[in-house]
């Protein structure tokens, strides 16, 4: 009679030897080593310093052009005035509300035509800077800065002239008229251009799987329509 003999149920335990380095350690290392090396080839951005120049609050003694004097300025109205408090904590806002204020000027439809943004000195460097660059992204030519009394005050004037404006004739008795081109090179222009750009790099794949699409179609119709009268 064969008995069974019993199996151990447990495996061997193997010999656990101690680590040369703590566990993660050398993951630490290696991710030490990754920001060393990346950080030498962070390139920083370039910084420009932009040199402004501001129009003068005084016209000169001669009639004929110049700057309009402070009275003109205010004439030039209706003004909107926005008060910066220069608190940072809504610094932000605050500058959302310039910037809307500043894109009604460059439209046609505007409610005002002249911004004042008035400013102390506890109002940061970074404020002034984004005044700047609203009139750079806006496309507005026309403002200045008045630094002779508090609050300082950051003045835009409208890209549209006001209706009221004098105007001056520069030895043409007639009104000068833009001469215009012939119809025939209109066209040809405009049909030089738009092939000019269904076969630039980026359409051009797309652009002559058109055409061989409209080729075949063109084709097989007039085959079918030989089949058809034969």
């Amino acid at each position: 009679m064969l008995t069974a003999m019993p199996v151990a149920l447990y495996l061997p335990r193997r010999h656990r030897r101690h680590l040369l380095f703590p566990p993660g350690l050398l993951a630490l290392a290696g991710l030490l080593w990754l920001g060393c090396v990346a950080v030498p080839r962070m390139v920083r951005p370039t910084q420009y310093v932009k040199e402004v120049a501001f129009f003068s609050l005084y016209a000169p003694a001669f009639p004929f052009g110049g700057f309009p004097t402070p009275q003109e300025v205010e004439d030039f109205g209706p003004w909107k005035s926005i008060i910066l408090s220069g608190n940072p904590w809504t610094e932000y806002f605050d500058m959302k509300i310039v910037e809307s204020a500043s894109l009604s000027l460059v439209e046609e439809q505007t409610e005002h035509r002249a911004l004042h943004v008035y400013f102390n000195e506890s109002t940061s460097y970074a404020t002034c800077i984004q005044l700047w660059d609203i009139c750079s992204r806006l496309g507005i030519k026309r403002y200045w800065i008045d630094w002779r009394k508090l609050p300082f005050s950051f003045n835009l004037l409208g890209n549209i002239p006001h209706p009221d404006y004098p105007t001056m004739v520069c030895g043409t008795p007639d009104q000068y008229l833009i001469p215009t081109k012939p119809y025939i090179e209109v066209i040809e222009e405009w049909i030089t251009e738009s092939w000019a750009a269904a076969f630039s790099p980026v359409w051009r794949n797309t652009t002559l799987l058109l055409l061989l699409i409209t080729a075949l179609s063109a084709w097989n119709l007039t085959r079918l329509r030989a089949a058809y009268r034969y």
